[in-house]
């Protein structure tokens, strides 16, 4: 699927287009992937990137769903197993730096149920900036507040990023930690 960015003032302007590849499919213990490959194609002209609050990869959840039960590697871990449980309730809005997240609650029917969401170490500013809000959007931000910065892609070029949701039962054996590593070891 391809899309085209038009201008915020002038919606003539045309800034970029992007390509979006969208994958559906199953682990061998039923839970759900799916996974987002997002190419922004600067074809208007040189892109500039700002700082954003939000980010490009994002989920709403349901509040159940928002007691995020482990993180993977943060920035400031050494190790890639890193873990932490998350104080609940999640302030109005919590900010971290993680390369996955796994949110845990019940889902709509009742049933203990969890999403993990991976952002791809290839990805730009990763480890992945998280936005988790309480009214349950979870957003990956390569281009977060914090840092300030703005990415340039030049004329021609393009920026791919990654990412992977995964949608498990409690009762599975799913490994969030392992999943990444699967995922990570795939080429962007």
């Amino acid at each position: 699927m391809k899309a085209e960015w038009l201008d915020a003032v002038d919606d003539t302007r045309r800034i970029c287009s992007d390509r979006r590849e969208l994958t559906f499919g199953f682990l061998p213990d039923g839970s759900l992937i799916f996974d987002l490959l997002l190419e922004l194609i600067a074809d208007a002209g040189d892109l500039t990137i700002g700082p954003e609050s939000l980010g490009i990869f994002s989920m709403q959840l349901i509040p159940q769903m928002l007691e995020v039960k482990k993180m993977g590697k943060t920035a400031e871990s050494a190790d890639a197993t890193a873990k932490a449980d998350v104080v609940a309730p999640i302030p109005r809005q919590s900010i971290t730096q993680a390369s996955w997240l796994s949110c845990q609650g019940k889902d709509a029917r009742g049933r203990a149920a969890g999403v993990a969401l991976l952002a791809h170490p290839r990805n730009p500013g990763a480890p992945a900036t998280w936005c988790i809000r309480e009214d349950g959007l979870v957003s990956a931000n390569p281009f977060s507040d914090s840092s300030k910065a703005l990415m340039r892609i030049l004329n021609g070029d393009s920026l791919k990023l990654y990412y992977r949701a995964i949608f498990y039962q409690l009762s599975s054996t799913f490994d969030p930690e392992k999943a990444f590593d699967e995922f990570s070891s795939n080429a962007v």
